[in-house]
């Protein structure tokens, strides 16, 4: 049997507690960046008018609903 005294006990229980708030602080940063990640390929900035919307469509060019200027989604944004 471990024998331990009571200020071990104590320091191993706020251990423990450290550790597992460090863990659930590492998991929830991850899941935030993945779903800012998973946000910005949604988003959509027109290149004339400025607007900004969210478009969950595949086509690859799509319109903007202000001006109806088409844009490209995503690397190529190149202007003009």
């Amino acid at each position: 049997m471990i024998e331990l005294t009571l200020t071990e006990m104590a320091l191993a229980v706020i251990i423990a507690a450290l550790l597992m708030v460090g863990l659930f602080g590492l998991i929830s940063r991850w899941k935030h960046a993945a779903d800012e990640r998973r946000a910005g390929r949604r988003r959509m900035i027109c290149r004339d008018c400025g607007h900004a919307w969210e478009d969950d469509g595949r086509d690859r060019i799509v319109s903007c609903p202000e001006c109806a200027v088409l844009n490209r989604k995503g690397g190529d944004q190149r202007l003009g």
